[in-house]
C-alpha cells in the first residue's frame, strides 16, 4: 500500500512539473547497482551521451531510496549536472558523447554535455544489476527496449510521460520492486 501510495504522489507531481527528469526507485529489498545512463537527441539523428564514470564504481541504490536526476535551473535541458542530494555516493563525473552511430566518440565534461547538447537531448536508457555485486542479475530499460524485465526474485519496469505539444519535455520513471 505504502509504495502504490508512493507511486501515486511521484506520478501526479511528474505531472504538474514537466521537465527532463528521471526518476529510479528501488522498491525493492536488494541492493540495485546503476550501470550507466544514457541520452539520445532530438535534433541529431545517433547523437547519444552515456555516462562514462561515476565518483564511485557503479552508484548504489539501497532499499527504499529514489534517485531523482532533475535540472532543476532549466525545464528544458536534461540534468547532466547532477549530483543526487538523495543519494551521496553517486555524481557522474563526465560522459561519453557518440555520434554517426558510434563511429566518433568523445569524453565530455558535466557542464560541456549540459551547455551544447542538454537542450536536444532526452533519456533513452539506463542498466542496472541487481542484488550484491549483480548477484541475482543485470537488465537495461528504454526506448525500444521491453517496459518490463524480472527475475527470479524482482521485477523492473519504466515509464515514460511526454506531452506531444512539448517532445523536449520528458518525465521518465523506473521503479524496481520484489515479487
Amino acid at each position: 500500500m505504502k509504495k502504490i501510495i508512493l507511486l501515486t504522489f511521484l506520478f501526479l507531481s511528474f505531472t504538474i512539473n514537466a521537465q527532463k527528469t528521471v526518476y529510479i526507485y528501488n522498491g525493492s529489498s536488494k541492493i540495485l547497482y546503476v550501470g550507466n545512463l544514457k541520452t539520445k537527441s532530438l535534433t541529431s539523428p545517433n547523437t547519444y551521451l552515456v555516462t562514462n564514470n561515476y565518483n564511485v564504481i557503479n552508484g548504489i541504490l539501497q532499499p527504499g531510496q529514489i534517485l531523482i536526476l532533475e535540472n532543476t535551473t532549466s525545464a528544458t535541458r536534461f540534468p547532466f549536472l547532477y549530483t543526487s542530494s538523495q543519494i551521496s555516493n553517486l555524481s557522474v563525473v563526465n560522459w561519453q558523447r557518440t555520434i554517426n552511430n558510434g563511429a566518433t566518440f568523445s569524453t565530455v565534461s558535466n557542464s560541456a554535455a549540459y551547455s551544447a547538447n542538454g537542450a536536444s537531448q532526452i533519456f533513452d536508457r539506463a542498466s542496472f544489476r541487481i542484488g550484491t555485486g549483480g548477484s541475482l542479475g543485470s537488465f537495461t530499460l528504454g526506448v525500444g527496449l521491453p517496459t518490463i524485465v524480472s527475475g527470479s526474485t524482482w521485477t523492473a519496469d519504466y515509464t515514460t510521460n511526454t506531452d506531444p505539444n512539448f517532445p523536449n519535455l520528458q518525465e521518465t520513471v523506473i521503479t524496481i520492486n520484489d515479487l
